[in-house]
């Protein structure tokens, strides 16, 4: 059976593990970065809250649980904003295709029009989704660490890099074979990849599972032999 690696670990695969299963693939599933909380002050107003991902929203929500109802809530695809309506979040914006930063930058600044956005991020935020803004209109904040927990991975025949930082992580103890196929959570991830020579075969639009196994399904390491 040919191996695929995501740097997910199992528990947020949902079925894709069965996919594998039913497509002959042997799943290797972890994720080579853990997150940390760390302290944070709001210290002027504003009108929209930005998620770039769940985990910004859930370690922001934790210290602001109460926020003015004139406050809206934005994100940066529909994979978080599935995820925030499960914890009672309703987002005014998502972005239509979250694997490109740059479209969801541009669709939101139109969308904003001139309100002020917080947005919350980790410590190796790309701030991409602020690229088309003035700086006058939004604040950042820093609501969480992510650090590297690398660790040797079986060679595989395809990798799936969830995010630059987990690209980062994988490299310190692994190296890719010679004609793996690589698949990439959207652009900032084919981006890294890039500036180190890796060919990326796939990026994904959007940065779901189905999205995922839609492309698994067109790619050559799931056809019959």
């Amino acid at each position: 059976m040919k191996r695929i690696f995501i740097s997910k670990n199992e528990d947020d695969l949902g079925d894709f593990g069965q996919f594998c299963e039913e497509n002959k693939l042997t799943l290797i599933a972890k994720s080579l970065i853990t997150f940390e909380a760390v302290d944070f002050k709001l210290t002027s107003e504003f009108d929209c809250v930005f998620f770039s991902s769940i985990r910004a929203a859930i370690f922001f929500l934790e210290k602001n649980p109460v926020l003015s109802n004139k406050v809206v809530f934005a994100c940066s695809g529909k994979e978080t904003a599935r995820k925030l309506s499960e914890i009672g979040i309703t987002c005014s914006f998502i972005g239509s295709e979250s694997g490109n930063p740059k479209k969801v930058s541009l669709d939101f600044a139109k969308w904003l029009e001139g309100r002020k956005v917080l947005f919350p991020h980790s410590n190796l935020s790309k701030f991409s989704a602020l690229q088309n803004l003035s700086p006058s209109y939004y604040d950042t904040v820093q609501v969480y660490q992510t650090n590297s927990i690398p660790s040797p991975i079986p060679n595989c025949e395809s990798y799936v890099f969830t995010s630059p930082s987990n690209l980062f992580s994988f490299l310190i103890k692994n190296k890719i074979p010679k004609n793996a196929l690589i698949i990439a959570y959207g652009e900032s991830t084919k981006k890294q990849l890039d500036s180190l020579n890796i060919a990326c075969l796939v990026v994904l639009k959007n940065a779901t599972l189905y999205d995922l196994k839609k492309e698994l399904s067109r790619c050559f390491i799931l056809r019959k032999e």
